[in-house]
């Protein structure tokens, strides 16, 4: 959901809590409002929660290559540690992105809350 669709639901929504508040309704109309209120919510917290979840992917992906990167150039230099076989690799890698992937999915995830 883009920002543009965001802000229609969310006018549309407030539209609807003004219906309800302000105009004298049947029972039929009242209800068929807070219908399309519920399903107006329920379609607003779902782009925030995919907005939330893809700004965490986004920051495990950052915080995994700024790792990798990090080793890369600053730790192999100078210590010149280097594994010898593919599970030696797979290991060293996991064991180094995994805490900087984790950090930079709850940035991301903060971040993203803030945003809305």
């Amino acid at each position: 959901m883009n920002r543009r669709e965001y802000a229609e639901a969310k006018r549309r929504l407030d539209q609807i809590q003004r219906e309800l508040e302000t105009e004298l309704l049947t029972p039929g109309q009242q209800h068929e409002l807070e219908l399309r209120a519920a399903s107006l919510n329920r379609i607003l917290r779902r782009g925030v929660v995919m907005s939330r979840a893809k700004n965490a992917l986004i920051g495990a992906v950052f915080g995994a290559a700024l790792a990798v990167l990090y080793n890369a150039f600053i730790v192999v230099s100078h210590t010149g540690y280097v594994p010898q076989t593919t599970a030696a690799w797979a290991t060293f890698y996991a064991g180094l992105c995994a805490p900087w992937a984790l950090i930079g999915a709850l940035v991301g995830a903060i971040l993203g809350r803030r945003g809305r």
